[in-house]
């Protein structure tokens, strides 16, 4: 099984967002833009509670400096 193809391309986007204790995590490859969300046929996952706070977890400490 393989993650990302070999390819140095990939289109998928994670979108985090925390308040307080909340978290919410969008994954896919949908843009976040009016054709990406409600035109073209895309496919993301939403996620919300403790699985959605590891995701940002770890998308925050992989690509926010000073995290």
């Amino acid at each position: 099984m393989e993650f990302a193809p070999s390819s140095p391309y990939l289109h998928a986007k994670m979108l985090g967002c925390q308040a307080g204790r909340d978290y919410t995590a969008i994954a896919g490859s949908a843009n976040f833009s009016y054709d990406g969300m409600d035109v073209n046929h895309e496919l993301d996952v939403a996620l919300s509670g403790s699985d959605a706070r590891q995701i940002f977890m770890c998308a925050k400490e992989q690509y926010v400096k000073d995290a």
